[in-house]
């Protein structure tokens, strides 16, 4: 039997972090679009900033100083949704099986999966959805992988473009933790 590998996208997915995220670009004076949510910056805010990556690369630099000072500040408890839970029970069955696939940049994502107590899992972060895509193909080869993400066009996406049905792709919406664990269809909690 193959083994599994559970990847979860972070914002949205794990943490209601969108307002904190919104609030830091208008900060920078950057009025996020609701499309670029679960994009990575380099996928929206060069087109935004008329083309010209330089700049954009700047407001993003600021935007993740202020994103990181208003993470330290806040509680997280408030901000941790249901696919969380399932990912703790998951890591502590086995965290090498358990990864993140995140458009939010490397240090927000350290800072972030310390501060829930995961400094020994797999993260990749700043992703396009191309890496993404690639980070799953990649594990897909030998192992079965359930991918959770709240960003419903990167489930379009995803579904159309890896056909393999050894992937299986979770869109959460809100749904409970049971819901979610059923819907990920995990053999562990078929038993």
């Amino acid at each position: 039997m193959r083994p599994h590998v559970w990847a979860f996208d972070l914002d949205g997915t794990l943490l209601n972090t969108w307002e904190i995220n919104y609030q830091a670009y208008a900060t920078v004076g950057v009025k996020m679009p609701n499309h670029a949510h679960g994009l990575s910056w380099q996928e929206w805010l060069p087109e935004y900033c008329g083309g010209n990556f330089a700049v954009a690369g700047t407001l993003h630099s600021a935007k993740t100083q202020i994103y990181l000072r208003r993470l330290i500040e806040c509680d997280l408890q408030g901000m941790e949704l249901p696919p969380l839970e399932v990912m703790r029970e998951l890591h502590r069955d086995n965290p090498t099986r358990v990864k993140v696939l995140t458009a939010s940049s490397v240090i927000s994502t350290r800072r972030l999966m310390n501060r829930l107590g995961f400094e020994d899992i797999e993260y990749h972060a700043e992703l396009t959805y191309a890496m993404r895509r690639r980070h799953l193909a990649t594990w897909n080869v030998h192992a079965n992988v359930t991918y959770v993400d709240d960003n419903i066009k990167t489930i379009h996406r995803l579904n159309e473009d890896i056909t393999d049905p050894i992937i299986n792709t979770v869109h959460f919406d809100g749904q409970d933790v049971a819901t979610l664990k059923n819907q990920m269809e995990a053999p562990e909690w078929k038993r």
